[in-house]
């Protein structure tokens, strides 16, 4: 299969001349490649999180804009949202955004998020009508979807500058956030269980006191355990699969081999929990290869 994907795979590398006074000739230099990573690492896009005009069931973000690392990724503005509230879909009879500071942490769930990868999504992001994945930068993001990177598009050759005009630096982009909706998310709840559903707040306790129970601590129900292979053995390939290539029904099948391998024990009770085939056996040279160019 590794060999068929490698005979396959047509994935384009691109690569940038950075402008570099010392730097002569086309080629790219380790120099101008650490100054591209210097100028990302110095460099931070303002982002304005706004709840999605489709929704008033979570919290409004007043904290104005933030400043955003352009590597981030967008799971981490979830993160950082939910773990402050705004996560939390609010019942129909709860009329007020200021139930608590928007600094005010709830500690179980940043601890959820520091310590699994499989947190349950509890809010959604868009740029426009864009749907963003949660696995791509804010970059990305902005540079794919804003409207004002649309706009530069039409002036210059977008793919000229890898770095970005400067008004994507300068300017304010919105992010749109709104809940998960529950009919996505009823075959996917994972580490957190019910916890921060609407339907399981205690109803005659303050919004600021629902936000604090913790259903392990206080009433003994653990949280529900999901089976990993779930989100692998679906009929059609994931949301943010968004590229074309002859080798994608190869990698959608070694994505599925893969794990099969890494989590067959969740089928059986008791199994030893062991990888049939090492992880290192689905690693792809020649994708590697391009990749770390």
């Amino acid at each position: 299969m590794n060999n068929c994907l490698s005979q396959m795979a047509q994935f384009p590398v691109k690569v940038h001349d950075f402008p570099s006074g010392n730097g002569t000739g086309g080629s790219f230099s380790l120099n101008r490649g650490s100054q591209a990573l210097k100028f990302f690492n110095t460099h931070q896009l303002k982002c304005q999180l706004q709840r999605h005009p489709d929704c008033a069931n979570v919290k409004q973000w007043k904290g104005g804009p933030v400043k955003i690392d352009p590597l981030a990724l967008v799971q981490a503005i979830e993160r950082y949202l939910v773990v402050r509230g705004y996560g939390r879909v609010r019942e129909d009879d709860e009329d007020s955004d200021d139930d608590g500071s928007d600094e005010e942490i709830d500690e179980s769930l940043a601890a959820q998020f520091l310590n699994s990868g499989n947190v349950r999504h509890r809010l959604q992001f868009y740029i426009g009508e864009h749907l963003l994945p949660y696995n791509m930068t804010v970059y990305q993001a902005v540079r794919q979807f804003s409207i004002q990177a649309e706009d530069e598009r039409e002036s210059t050759d977008d793919e000229s500058n890898p770095l970005g005009r400067a008004g994507i630096w300068t300017k304010t982009h919105t992010i749109w956030y709104k809940p998960v909706r529950e009919d996505e998310e009823s075959n996917k709840d994972c580490v957190g269980g019910k916890r921060g559903r609407a339907q399981t707040a205690p109803t005659k306790t303050s919004p600021r006191n629902a936000k604090k129970h913790d259903e392990l601590w206080h009433d003994g129900v653990c949280p529900s355990v999901s089976n990993p292979l779930e989100v692998y053995l679906i009929p059609t390939p994931p949301e943010n699969i968004t590229f074309e290539d002859p080798s994608l029904d190869v990698i959608l099948l070694l994505r599925v081999l893969h794990a099969i391998s890494r989590y067959w024990y969740y089928l059986y009770d008791n199994a030893m929990c062991k990888e049939i085939i090492p992880t290192s056996e689905f690693i792809n040279s020649k994708l590697t290869a391009k990749a770390n160019r």
